[in-house]
């Protein structure tokens, strides 16, 4: 239960769009061509969002990229 409130402050902290990918792709298991259909965008856009999601690019996000790379460390596929 300890691990469960970062990772939901992480999650929340996301954009929308990665965000919403993140909940679909690793924790409902959706592919990323599911994604792309359900959202109306394409795959690399789903990819690109899930990605951000996993690896921010600022130093301050650290700690949310850990916490949501060990919610769920594999790659999308297509």
């Amino acid at each position: 239960m300890q691990t469960l409130i970062p990772t939901l402050r992480a999650i929340c902290a996301l954009a929308p769009l990665p965000r919403f990918v993140f909940v679909m792709s690793v924790l409902e298991n959706y592919s990323a061509r599911e994604c792309s259909l359900l959202l109306g965008c394409t795959m690399e856009t789903v990819t690109e969002a899930r990605n951000s999601a996993l690896n921010p690019k600022s130093s301050e996000s650290d700690q949310k990229s850990y916490v949501l790379a060990a919610a769920h460390p594999m790659p999308l596929t297509a």
